[in-house]
């Protein structure tokens, strides 16, 4: 699993300038990009999901600090689409939300992310390596 960890760490320090360089390049598949939503993976535990003080809920559900990070970037007009898997907190596992929050992200598809409620940072990294 270190290895994995280290080689995908490797790669990542070495494509990233490379794709820097080509996103700064003016050219036509810039301008082809330039209609593509910036996709954003929100990652970590309980605040990422947007926990309260679960499982009671009495301090109202508003997304965590994906919430105000949606309103920004569209507020600022950028396309965007935050990605990622995780269920939380609408699968129960720690109580459901009391509240419907507002914006709720849910009908505009941005309520996807990577947290996860209770795991460490190692379990995290584990995860998002095997997406």
């Amino acid at each position: 699993m270190k290895t994995t960890v280290i080689l995908s760490a490797a790669l990542l320090c070495v494509l990233t300038p490379i794709s820097f360089a080509v996103e700064a390049a003016p050219s036509a598949l810039e301008e082809n990009t330039a209609a593509k939503p910036l996709r954003i993976l929100c990652v970590g535990d309980s605040i990422t999901a947007g926990y309260t003080d679960n499982p009671r809920w009495a301090v109202p559900f508003e997304f965590g600090y994906r919430q105000g990070l949606f309103e920004r970037l569209q507020k600022a007009g950028y396309q965007f689409q935050f990605v990622g898997d995780s269920p939380e907190p609408w699968d129960g596992r720690f109580g459901l939300p009391k509240n419907s929050p507002s914006p709720d992200l849910r009908p505009n598809g941005q309520d996807r992310h990577e947290g996860h409620g209770g795991w460490n940072t190692a379990q995290v990294l584990k995860h998002i390596i095997l997406l």
